[in-house]
């Protein structure tokens, strides 16, 4: 049990990218959920258009969730480097914080507000 919490103690990356991972599968699973339940109404189309609303709320969480974990482990992987961790690319890291900033600019500006109820 001492050798446990020593590695995890010692090498604290490895532990936070497990619970990230898991994290990022519950993640998936919830775009899963979006998608799938609304993929079968693309080709009957025998649905009201808002009873899709959930389906496509869920897949849009989904993907953002995922994009948000992966980019709390790339912010922890840089602030790690600084400190004697592993060593990453600069140009590879900055470009991935630029195009989050996009992505939450886009997300913001074009994406409709939910759903007010039915």
């Amino acid at each position: 049990m001492a050798d446990f919490i020593y590695s995890l103690v010692l090498h604290p990356l490895y532990s936070i990218g497990f619970l990230l991972s898991f994290a990022a599968g519950f993640a998936f699973l919830i775009f899963l959920r979006g998608f799938l339940s609304g993929v079968g109404h693309l080709f009957t189309i025998d649905h009201h258009r808002h009873h899709l609303d959930d389906a496509r709320l869920r897949a849009v969480w989904g993907t953002v969730l995922l994009f948000d974990i992966f980019m709390v482990w790339v912010a922890i992987r840089t602030v790690a480097s600084f400190f004697g961790g592993p060593a990453i690319n600069i140009p590879v890291t900055e470009t991935i914080f630029v195009l989050y900033i996009l992505w939450q600019l886009i997300a913001w500006l074009i994406l409709p507000p939910p759903p007010k109820g039915h």
